[in-house]
């Protein structure tokens, strides 16, 4: 669904001129199903990536780099057409959940993945998972529920500390 609307534009020295404005009711939807489409199909991809098990995973330079600043700093040192960029450190099957996660937003991590995981984004600073906590403060060995309320508890902490710092800021 499109929709537009009419303005005019002032500048100087010329004639007032009319302009149509279109706009894209369901963009940001648009965007959130191609990129899960491109995860999905693979099609497209402009970069190699290899994980410490010498696994190949294809993926997009632009979806990448929008997600974590490290391989926005990688992709522009390399700029060719094709990119390889090899992972030390980080499994195929931990890369394949960052990646789903880059791509679509969320993710399920197994609890026995979840150190290798978290550790993965911290160290390629995937911006919306980067400084979670690490395997010295999550048990792998307890029920789905005990999880959950483990990441409440600490998002609640959190949270907590940031009302904290900005009070005392304000004081």
């Amino acid at each position: 669904m499109c929709h537009y609307q009419s303005f005019k534009m002032d500048q100087k020295d010329q004639l007032e001129d009319q302009y149509f404005r279109f706009i894209w009711n369901t963009f940001d939807a648009n965007l959130t199903l191609s990129s899960r489409e491109l995860f999905n199909e693979g099609s497209f991809t402009d970069v190699t990536l290899v994980s410490e098990d010498f696994q190949v995973s294809a993926a997009h330079r632009f979806v990448l780099s929008r997600a974590s600043s490290t391989f926005k700093k990688l992709l522009l040192i390399n700029s060719s057409a094709n990119s390889m960029l090899y992972l030390r450190g980080i499994s195929q099957k931990v890369l394949h959940l960052i990646l789903q996660f880059i791509y679509t937003g969320e993710v399920d991590v197994p609890t026995n993945e979840i150190t290798d995981f978290l550790k993965a984004a911290n160290d390629l600073d995937i911006s919306e998972l980067k400084n979670r906590p690490q395997s010295s403060s999550i048990s792998t060995n307890f029920e789905d529920t005990e999880a959950s309320d483990y990441f409440q508890d600490i998002q609640e902490q959190e949270c907590k500390s940031l009302i904290s710092n900005n009070d005392d800021i304000r004081q």
